[in-house]
């Protein structure tokens, strides 16, 4: 798994070059000639065309994705379904019994506050 420090920066990294990469200088060179109109969707199809490996790479990730998430869905199903299903009704009874003990943990801090504001 990637550290997430270096995508940030990679992506702080995509920001500035996108900045940087400004095309108002052309647009504004090309407003005065007479096929401005025509001129201008050539320009950004051009610009637009520098972000095609980027958009390629996130449809690639997102499939990928989905290929991974499909594959947990079906061993998670056959986790339940198969011979692991005691494990996980055992393992969700555990996480039931833990959120009513902190549930009672966080009713009596409630209580002791109550009480402790009424003391002062």
């Amino acid at each position: 798994m990637p550290n997430l420090y270096i995508v940030k920066d990679k992506f702080t990294q995509r920001g500035v070059q996108v900045q940087n990469d400004d095309v108002s200088h052309i647009l504004i060179l090309h407003s005065r000639s007479p096929n401005s109109s025509a001129v201008e969707p050539t320009i950004f199809a051009n610009e637009l065309e520098k972000f095609r490996p980027y958009q390629n790479r996130l449809s690639s990730l997102i499939q990928q994705q989905e290929a991974i998430l499909d594959e947990i869905a079906a061993l998670w199903k056959a986790l339940t379904k198969g011979k692991g299903r005691s494990w996980v009704k055992g393992a969700e009874g555990k996480e039931k019994k833990k959120a009513e003990v902190l549930g009672q943990y966080a009713a009596a801090n409630e209580a002791w506050l109550a009480i402790k504001d009424g003391l002062e």
